[in-house]
């Protein structure tokens, strides 16, 4: 499962590649806040919330395994934008990274929270992109992944892809409200998808039964060749045999 978040006006309010919030980056006291060349930065209160609980605890509360997290963001500054995340505690601890690396041999899933620097997918251009390039990088189906974007159109294009994707508001960004109900669509899709793959098995073991049943009867069936058959083909080459 994979977690896609865009960032501006979805994790934080402003436009990261604004040259006042360029770097040096340092944390305020408050260690909430960061310091830029021209502002104070600060994510939406939520989604700091949403995005650490996830870091602390990768799975959702429901049993389904951990989330990984990967960022989808048409922004014209990675650097900027990678040293914000970093900086508010959201990218994965380097300690953890280290430990999952050592752990790929294994066929258990990997415990780690915190977006995946691997998967942070910052350059101008369309959501298209960003997500085949997510795809490729991380393994997971596009049914396998959850968008949160501000903008309409990047969500539709996300759908378009098969990927579930929830509209935040701009002016709130990533919610609880909206994490939950993103959350139960994406629980929705995946249940609809395995009730239609057990429909289509359930129709086809009939039909499969009654193909074998029918090529049984007639491998089994006795072919009967009468005289007049046979007197039939006779005079139907001694009609193709006339000049």
């Amino acid at each position: 499962r994979l977690l896609v978040l865009d960032l501006d006006q979805t994790v934080w309010s402003f436009d990261a590649a604004h040259p006042r919030y360029g770097l040096p980056h340092r944390l305020d006291p408050s260690g909430r806040k960061v310091q830029c060349v021209g502002a104070v930065a600060a994510p939406f209160a939520e989604a700091a919330e949403i995005l650490l609980r996830l870091k602390a605890e990768p799975g959702d509360g429901a049993g389904s395994g951990p989330w990984r997290i990967g960022v989808a963001s048409a922004n014209a500054n990675p650097k900027v934008c990678s040293s914000l995340l970093s900086h508010f505690g959201f990218m994965q601890d380097p300690g953890r990274r280290a430990g999952a690396a050592a752990a790929e041999t294994s066929l258990a899933p990997r415990e780690t929270g915190g977006i995946d620097p691997g998967l942070l997918q910052v350059f101008p251009g369309g959501k298209f992109e960003h997500f085949q390039r997510l795809a490729e990088a991380s393994g997971v189906a596009f049914a396998d992944m959850l968008f949160f974007d501000d903008r309409a159109t990047n969500i539709r294009t996300a759908q378009r892809l098969g990927v579930v994707g929830f509209q935040v508001a701009p002016l709130q960004g990533l919610t609880h409200k909206a994490f939950a109900a993103g959350l139960a669509a994406w629980r929705a899709q995946r249940s609809s998808q395995r009730s239609l793959s057990s429909w289509l098995r359930a129709g086809a073991q009939p039909r499969q039964a009654e193909d074998a049943a029918r090529a049984d009867s007639v491998a089994g069936k006795p072919i009967d060749i009468t005289t007049e058959d046979c007197d039939t083909a006779s005079e139907a080459v001694a009609v193709s045999s006339d000049p």
